[in-house]
């Protein structure tokens, strides 16, 4: 005789889609004339009316702990963010909160996945698929240096250290913005920097070569940057100044080696020692 029960996986599964769910239920061994679907279903909405469960959005659920309140009740975001599509991968600034470098503690959570979600909001938190950088090879950037940990029992996919460090420069505008993202790079402590380069140099964006190399510059001698990293994102640079944040209103100042502008009151002092 089967032990499963709900109980038991929602114990296991803090966040869960209803594909998960159906792949674990005893009737999914029958699906003659639909009875396994029926039966998920069923299931699902009984727990719901009981408060055990909180639906997300359709077809993903967040599970009450035992004796708590759904109305206090607030779920895992970062395991909400990791169920949002069927390949989601937690990346741009939610990968840098995930990781513990992120100044702030933003509201708002990406993914990178190949379908079409629509924008999501549940409890303050605010959700959003966006389409993964095109990176020669990279299988549309849901495969191409991407780790997996643990969060509460579950595996959560998430962009290593080096893909995020270039990501978040790459697209700042879903990264926090220039100041946040430069805030929050400072933390970084140990990272492979050829292999963050030679991510950047996949992109194919000049822009995003020389804000790396501008970030690995500043921090050469603490990040163990040699040489030949540098010289091959400086041979990737764009031909005129790039500003680093256009939508800002300046002033601007320029950091000749690696053709940027910066805003002014976000200039580092120690960029106008740069060789």
């Amino acid at each position: 005789m089967s032990t499963w029960s709900p109980a038991a996986f929602f114990d296991t599964h803090p966040v869960f889609t209803r594909s998960e769910f159906a792949a674990a239920h005893p009737a999914a061994a029958n699906s003659e004339q639909g009875r396994s679907g029926r039966a998920v279903e069923k299931a699902l909405a009984y727990h719901e009316s009981t408060g055990r469960l909180v639906r997300v959005k359709r077809g993903l659920y967040a599970v009450v702990g035992r004796g708590r309140s759904p109305a206090g009740f607030r779920a895992d975001a970062f395991l909400v963010a990791s169920r949002f599509a069927p390949d989601a991968v937690l990346a741009y600034h939610t990968a840098l909160q995930l990781h513990g470098l992120a100044q702030s503690a933003l509201r708002r959570f990406t993914v990178c996945t190949r379908n079409d979600v629509r924008e999501v909001a549940f409890q303050g938190v605010v959700y959003a698929g966006v389409r993964p950088p095109r990176a020669s090879g990279d299988r549309e950037g849901t495969e191409v240096h991407v780790t997996t940990v643990n969060r509460q029992g579950l595996d959560v996919r998430v962009t290593d250290l080096e893909r995020t460090v270039v990501d978040v420069l790459d697209r700042l505008e879903v990264s926090g913005g220039w100041e946040e993202v430069m805030r929050s790079l400072e933390h970084v402590r140990v990272l492979d920097a050829p292999a963050a380069a030679a991510y950047a140099l996949r992109l194919g964006r000049a822009a995003t070569a020389a804000k790396l190399g501008l970030l690995l510059d500043a921090h050469r001698d603490e990040l163990l940057v040699e040489d030949e990293v540098l010289a091959d994102l400086a041979d990737a640079l764009p031909r005129a100044v790039h500003r680093v944040e256009r939508r800002h209103a300046g002033p601007f100042r320029t950091v000749p080696r690696w053709r940027l502008a910066v805003p002014a009151p976000l200039f580092d002092p120690t960029w106008e020692e740069l060789r």
